[in-house]
Formats: structure tokens, C-alpha cells, sequence
């Protein structure tokens, strides 16, 4: 019941009165550990980081109407591993920062049925740091690739039913976003083999999965609410990014 309704589903907006605003921001601090196949079983961590992820909110309702205005990142992570590890020739360092900006329309087509629909505009960017052989030559190189979109769009619907008062019934859906990235590779190794090596412009395309989710929520007491949702997320749009 605030306007954070927005990232999950727009449909509640319908429940709010008048000018809503809200900010805020998480702290994530993810880690990882890798250890290989006996008898290599020697354990690798990742660097320790904390992510800073923003979020922001602004709602207007108006008799059976409700628009809204929000910024999010729902995807703002990375890892990086020590330049030791083997997978270091799959990466060393990994990057993706997604940024949305919604705008959100809520119509109340009952007292208690409510629909919403709604555009996204994201801009994202990605960042891989990996290393690869240089055989005859000592040690490994080292490759970056940096590239961003600037433009990217998806869409979102949402239900909301009251069949009672104290019970609420949700749906929403979130689409996918297909980002096409442009950038620049660029290596640092031995001389003799920078044929060999990426370099210059690159492109890499990256689809982040749908969102599909059903929620129910019981008001038990003016104090107390349970809810329980089920959520269905498109990963196999993710498995890979390929430059």
C-alpha cells in the first residue's frame, strides 16, 4: 500500500490517495567460493564488494485513476575473481548494470478490480575482464571488453481483485527487455600476437528473462498480513552473453 507497488504490481496504485513519493536504496555485499575436483580442491573467493542499488517512486491518484513515475536497477551486480582462479579464462571480471525508468497507468474498472499496464525505458552497460594464453610467450594476457545500450524497452501488466475486504488477489506480468550492446575490446599482452587478440568495436545482444507472479494477501488483523506469492522467472533468455 505505497508506492512502491509500482515494481511489483502496478494495480495497487489504485489504493493510494492523491501525491505519494518514495526513495530508498539497498546495500548487497554478495560473495562466491570455488574449489576444484580432487585432489585440486583449493578454494577461490571473490573480491569482497558492496553493490549500492537505488530505487524511487512518484504516484498521483485521482478518483479511479492512478499514474506513476519509477526508477529502479533490477539488475546492478557483478563478481570479480582472483587473477589466479581457473576460470580466469572465462572471467575474471563481470559487470551488468541495468537501469529502468516506468511510467505506470492504473484504471479501477470495480471498487475492487483494478487493471494496469505500463512502459519501460532502460539503459544498461556490462563490463568483462578475462584472461587468455599467449603460448610461447610467459604469463596470460589480459582482454577488457566494456559496451552499453542507451535505449532498450519492455512493457508490464497487472491485476488487482478484492473479493472481500481483508483478502487481496494479484497478477502481474513483466516483459523481457532485449539490450543490443555496443563497445570496444581491448588487450593487453604480447605484442607478437596482437593479431590474435580481440580489439576494437564489438557487439554482444543480452535478453533479461520475463517476470511472471501471482500473489495473495490476507489482512488477519489491522496489525498483521500474510501473503504468499509464486513467481516464474524466464532464465534461459540469460544463459549467455556472447560477444
Amino acid at each position: 500500500d505505497d508506492p512502491s507497488a509500482m515494481y511489483f504490481n502496478g494495480a495497487g496504485l489504485t489504493q493510494l490517495a492523491g501525491w505519494n513519493f518514495m526513495a530508498g536504496t539497498s546495500f548487497i555485499a554478495p560473495n562466491s567460493e570455488f574449489r576444484g575436483i580432487f585432489p585440486d580442491v583449493t578454494s577461490y573467493k571473490t573480491k569482497a564488494q558492496t553493490f549500492v542499488i537505488p530505487n524511487g517512486y512518484a504516484t498521483y491518484s485521482a478518483g479511479d485513476w492512478a499514474v506513476g513515475l519509477a526508477f529502479n536497477v533490477p539488475f546492478g551486480l557483478g563478481t570479480e575473481w582472483p587473477t589466479n582462479w581457473p576460470g580466469r579464462y572465462l572471467a575474471l571480471k563481470t559487470d551488468v548494470r541495468a537501469y529502468t525508468i516506468t511510467g505506470e497507468g492504473t484504471y479501477k474498472l470495480m471498487d475492487n478490480l483494478s487493471v494496469s499496464a505500463g512502459l519501460v525505458f532502460s539503459f544498461a552497460s556490462v563490463n568483462i575482464t578475462e584472461k587468455t594464453p599467449q603460448t610461447p610467450f610467459p604469463g596470460d594476457a589480459f582482454i577488457t571488453l566494456d559496451g552499453k545500450d542507451n535505449s532498450a524497452f519492455g512493457y508490464n501488466f497487472g491485476i488487482l481483485y478484492k473479493p472481500i475486504s481483508k483478502l487481496s488477489l494479484g497478477a502481474s506480468f513483466h516483459s523481457q527487455v532485449k539490450y543490443n550492446f555496443t563497445g570496444t575490446a581491448t588487450t593487453v599482452g604480447a605484442s607478437q600476437l596482437a593479431s590474435n587478440f580481440p580489439a576494437g568495436a564489438i557487439t554482444a545482444d543480452l535478453t533479461t528473462p520475463f517476470n511472471l507472479t501471482f500473489g495473495a494477501a490476507y489482512d488477519l488483523m489491522p496489525e498483521l498480513k500474510l501473503s504468499l506469492d509464486f513467481q516464474y522467472v524466464g532464465w534461459s533468455s540469460y544463459d549467455t552473453l556472447a560477444i
